[in-house]
């Protein structure tokens, strides 16, 4: 039997543990009904919640089955009930104990990286200091040398009662000799402070995010190193009273957050929320609202006009006139459609708009927007053991860059959301096998198209329409993207995960210059331990 699960306490699971993904599985299978997929972290208690709920309704299923499985598609379903038992054991094992120290990961890892970093660049338009790698990228933050690199890290979580948990993780870095790096370095990544109280969490100190549908998001998406800031969250979905009822399941994250000190201008902060609704259980839909703001030398703004600032509609209709610049704001909607009949197809679509503007609608949503537009196909073949992907990613000419705030939307020089960065495309494909809960291999494919041109604009004020105008081109960065991931799990109490990765790019015109074309490689090796 497992342990009440106020007994854990509010202690957090990384956005970016596999545990996330397999409770998603357990949703794609119709064994859960409220799971908003746009909100990451979640604590371990919620998720044993949902382990308990995935039980019940696959005992249910189970009797239902009875003793079909002598025709095809009873084996079909057969093999679907036992890859499920098999999840939640090992979810219950991971996520059921009731210990007041948890230790929620140690890992060693090896890397050889042959692919230069390099500056995002600029437009024009407004400025950033971002990097880029394509290969190392949506990776937390983290760093690897050009060249080999040993790295280790250990992340611990305590809790008291069932109200208070204390986060801890930290990366050490290695390079072997020759490698292109500032040396040895050890990263704090998290350190923090959960409160629980009702539905409510209470975040303070540097956790990680993510905020968005797909991979990657436009909004917080595990680019960059963790926030330093305070985050209230909801712990569970909840229904709102009289007719907004009909929401469905809300969950909520609100956050503040100071961006540091090596920036221009230091210290801004990003403040912001995300509110998801799932008003019937094959659709979900959430609105994201983000506003990087202050600093020094920035612009000022008294405290209401900064509240009013992150309600898009109060800002319309009361400083819309005054054209008011205090901030590097983003606003937008998210939406997931689920298809259990049609093999479990999830589409979702994502759109972050950098500003607006009625008069030019046209270009407002494509200059001004980045959107992430996907599908998710969980049993490609009917018993689930093949599954894919795919993505499409576009941001606008102006996206992530300000000229006020001229480090843009970054954190230590990542890109918060898509790291595409401004005015490029991609394409994302996967393919996965998956024959058990404890392997897994995925290919990835990726086509990307970055442009560098710079641009100048004319108009913007109440008498005429702003306009863009080509002032140089550049010829594009192609680059071309395979990677091939193995992974391996012990599912006991402590998860053991062996994770091989070797991937390959080839791009054309490299870093935009015309003609240039280079091969970049990534090796990865990874052992990993979760309690």
């Amino acid at each position: 039997m497992a342990p009440p699960v106020r007994a854990q306490g509010p202690a957090l699971v990384s956005p970016f543990d596999p545990l996330h993904r397999d409770i998603e599985r357990l949703r794609q299978e119709g064994l859960l009904e409220e799971l908003p997929a746009g909100q990451r972290p979640a604590t371990r208690r919620a998720l044993l919640a949902l382990v308990d709920q995935a039980e019940r309704r696959l005992q249910r299923l189970a009797a239902d089955h009875g003793s079909s499985s002598a025709t095809a598609d009873g084996r079909v379903m057969e093999r679907r009930l036992t890859h499920a038992r098999a999840l939640i054991a090992a979810l219950r094992a991971r996520v059921g104990t009731s210990r007041a120290v948890v230790t929620d990961l140690a890992y060693l890892e090896g890397a050889h990286l042959d692919s230069p970093e390099r500056a995002v660049p600029t437009n024009g338009l407004g400025r950033i200091d971002a990097r880029t790698n394509p290969l190392a990228n949506l990776r937390q933050g983290r760093e690897y040398p050009e060249g080999a690199a040993l790295a280790a890290g250990a992340g611990v979580t305590g809790t008291l009662g069932g109200h208070v948990a204390v986060s801890g993780q930290a990366r050490s870095v290695l390079p072997a000799p020759g490698a292109r790096s500032d040396g040895p370095r050890t990263t704090l990544e998290r350190a923090s402070l959960t409160l629980g109280g009702g539905n409510l969490l209470l975040t303070m100190g540097r956790e990680e995010l993510f905020l968005g549908q797909g991979r990657s998001s436009l909004a917080i998406s595990g680019n960059a190193p963790a926030l330093d800031g305070v985050i209230l969250r909801t712990e569970r979905p909840f229904h709102l009273p009289w007719l907004l009822r009909h929401f469905g399941g809300t969950t909520f994250t609100l956050l503040a957050s100071d961006l540091g000190g090596d920036r221009s201008p230091a210290h801004d902060w990003l403040a912001g929320y995300k509110v998801s609704f799932q008003p019937i259980r094959q659709f979900e839909f959430g609105v994201t609202v983000l506003s990087q703001q202050g600093g020094s030398g920035s612009p000022p703004a008294s405290p209401a006009e900064r509240l009013i600032d992150l309600v898009p509609l109060l800002d319309a209709i009361f400083i819309a006139d005054d054209d008011l610049q205090i901030s590097n704001k983003f606003s937008g909607m998210d939406f997931r459609g689920r298809f259990p009949g049609a093999r479990g197809l999830e589409l979702y679509v994502e759109g972050l708009l950098d500003d607006f503007d009625a008069r030019r609608l046209r270009s407002t949503f494509w200059d001004d927007v980045g959107w992430i537009v996907g599908a998710t196909l969980p049993r490609m073949s009917r018993d689930g053991r093949w599954q894919g992907d795919v993505e499409l990613r576009h941001t606008g000419i102006r996206y992530y860059e300000h000229g006020q705030f001229q480090s843009g939307f970054t954190r230590r020089r990542w890109l918060l959301g898509e790291p595409l960065g401004p005015n490029a495309n991609g394409g994302y494909a996967w393919l996965r096998y998956v024959p058990s809960p404890a392997t897994r291999v995925e290919l990835a494919l990726a086509q990307e198209w970055r442009n560098a041109d710079t641009y100048s604009s004319s108009g913007g004020d109440a008498a005429e329409t702003l306009r863009f105008h080509v002032v140089e081109r550049r010829p594009r960065e192609h680059r071309t993207r395979l990677v091939v991931t193995g992974e391996q799990r012990a599912l006991r109490s402590s998860w053991g995960r062996l994770v091989t990765e070797a991937g390959y790019e080839h791009v054309r015109n490299f870093d935009f210059a015309d003609g240039r074309s280079r091969g970049n490689l990534l090796g990865r090796i990874a052992l990993e331990a979760r309690y």
